[in-house]
């Protein structure tokens, strides 16, 4: 007597299952959650980025980007004062699992233990946040596998410190200003091939021409003085940054040509002209007294600080001048959210 057909393909799917399951519940945990967010490095250079990305579901809510939320999140002042963004975020989708992958470069403001940012994952139900700890960024420079000092060049510009007061500037340059020049604006050229400008009132730029320097022969040099590039560097241009400091070198003609930027000088003065072309007009009348780019809080410089006082000037963190905001949402654990929804009910028309 035969065994029906049936019966066999059931006894084989059964025994399929079985195995399944029990390969299942040999797996690692680590493999199993898979869900949980990464960061690239703990322990970092001042001039070495950190990648950090995690997944989750896809979004339950709806009329939520998700990427909108991790760009407003990365752009607040608060992340701005320790952090630098670079490159844009990338939210992708998954596929075959249909898991929302979320990654972002951050790059180091300053030395210290810094925070990473934390993330609300507003696109998953239960009010949830995304939390991945901090990053020790040291006072030195990646170089290839070996490190090398931070340069004189993080903190001051041929013996000018970044963010001195115009009014330092002129009284130890000794210079003579333009009739359209004013302390809170204005260039000069301390030697032949350098020139500083001042902006806002705080100096805050250096140019360098050197003709008659090919790019590819000094590149060389600038890596050893510099460390490691940024990403996107081409044969005739390259960018190195150095905490606040945007370094910029490109060949031009049979010569060179390096700009230095200091960002944080530049952050204050965007926030300013927000401050007094927008926000001014919101509040006159109302009795408070905006400030004004020339009179907003400014970066310290050297002659301001005390004498053993070394580091460049960062901004004010914005956590010092606005009142603790509500507790925050708890922790957004994305394994526990996963097996949540797995282990839900389903519909009765859905069963």
């Amino acid at each position: 007597m035969r065994t029906p057909l049936p019966l066999i393909i059931s006894f084989v799917l059964a025994i399929t299952a079985c195995l399944t399951v029990q390969a299942q519940s040999s797996e690692p945990a680590s493999t199993r959650a898979f869900f949980n967010p990464q960061v690239s490095s703990r322990d970092v250079a001042l001039n070495q980025s950190v990648t950090v990305s995690f997944t989750t579901l896809r979004p339950q809510v709806e009329d939520i980007d998700p990427l909108s939320v991790v760009l407003t999140a990365l752009n607040s002042p608060a992340v701005r004062d320790d952090w630098r963004v670079w490159g844009e975020p990338r939210v992708e989708v998954d596929p075959k699992i249909g898991t929302l992958r979320s990654q972002f470069v951050l790059l180091p403001r300053q030395p210290g233990n810094l925070t990473i940012p934390d993330i609300p994952v507003r696109w998953l139900r239960g009010n949830q946040v995304a939390r991945f700890g901090q990053v020790t960024v040291h006072e030195h420079l990646a170089h290839g596998a070996r490190t090398i000092s931070l340069p004189d060049d993080y903190h001051r510009i041929h013996g000018y410190t970044w963010g001195m007061s115009g009014e330092d500037v002129i009284q130890r340059s000794g210079i003579s200003l333009q009739e359209d020049e004013s302390p809170q604006r204005f260039r000069f050229a301390p030697r032949p091939g350098l020139s500083l400008e001042v902006r806002s009132g705080r100096l805050a730029v250096g140019r360098i021409e050197a003709p008659g320097l090919p790019f590819q022969q000094a590149r060389g040099s600038f890596h050893e003085r510099w460390g490691d590039t940024m990403p996107g560097s081409r044969s005739d241009a390259a960018m190195w940054m150095l905490g606040w400091i945007r370094i910029e070198a490109r060949a031009e003609g049979d010569g060179t040509i390096v700009e230095l930027t200091h960002e944080g000088i530049e952050e204050r003065i965007t926030r300013g002209e927000v401050q007094n072309k927008i926000f001014s007009l919101l509040e006159e009348g109302s009795g408070s007294t905006p400030s004004s780019p020339e009179t907003a809080p400014q970066a310290p410089s050297r002659s301001e600080a005390p004498d053993d006082q070394t580091e460049t000037p960062t901004l004010p963190r914005q956590d010092d001048t606005e009142s603790s905001p509500a507790a925050p949402p708890s922790a957004f654990d994305p394994h526990a959210e996963f097996e949540r929804q797995l282990r839900r009910t389903p519909d009765p028309d859905q069963r």
